[in-house]
């Protein structure tokens, strides 16, 4: 039963279904770029986006800022209007967004044209692809392989570390992925006794691993 004092967790069929839509839009990124700087002049802000590709994660970004945390009504409107303009099928969300860990500094997922690969912005749109799959079909060994070659593949991407890159992940199905942000960090290894819980705050995980500890923490 539910207390005054439980956390409210609300915005997760919100950010499942929004991480749906983004899905179709992987060929249409001009139209997610159009949709971010529309949300943001709607509450008197410039997204200052100067490219013409972007990530699915980057989209979620945007209304997950550590700069709007104070500011909860501006991110369920960057949100809604988000939701509307690409038409995600789900109500406007008006809760509170407990637990959900946000971005500081940069928000992108990908590095600035001179500092980009060839296929980064490919291989976010990849392991966003292969993350979504195997967390719906997560007893499928195909789908589990193909998400670990993907997340190890996204972790070489300049500027993105294992802590960004859960993030976005936790977003996209906070049911099924942790977030290794820096408070999670602090948290996990007093309170999981598993081994992977202290190697996540000194390396890099390895996909196999970071999957095993998702599934210790669903557990525990």
């Amino acid at each position: 039963m539910a207390t005054p004092n439980d956390p409210d967790i609300s915005w997760v069929p919100f950010y499942e279904k929004f991480a749906d839509r983004l899905a179709d839009f992987e060929v249409k990124q001009g139209d997610l770029i159009d949709a971010v700087r529309d949300a943001f002049k709607s509450v008197n802000s410039d997204a200052k986006i100067e490219d013409n590709v972007t990530c699915p994660f980057t989209v979620m970004a945007s209304f997950n800022l550590h700069a709007h945390l104070r500011y909860k009504t501006k991110r369920q409107d960057i949100a809604n209007k988000l939701r509307r303009s690409l038409e995600v099928q789900v109500a406007d969300f008006g809760g509170e967004f407990d637990g959900v860990p946000t971005i500081t500094r940069r928000w992108w997922f990908f590095p600035e044209v001179e500092l980009r690969g060839t296929n980064d912005i490919e291989s976010l749109w990849q392991v966003f692809r292969c993350a979504k799959d195997f967390a719906d079909n997560s007893n499928d060994d195909e789908r589990k392989a193909a998400f670990e070659t993907s997340f190890e593949t996204a972790l070489k991407i300049w500027g993105i570390r294992q802590p960004k890159l859960t993030t976005g992940l936790f977003w996209i199905r906070p049911d099924f992925y942790v977030s290794l942000d820096s408070n999670n960090l602090q948290y996990i290894p007093n309170h999981l006794p598993h081994l992977l819980a202290s190697k996540a705050a000194q390396r890099d995980l390895s996909g196999a691993e970071y999957l095993e500890l998702c599934a210790s923490f669903a557990i525990s």
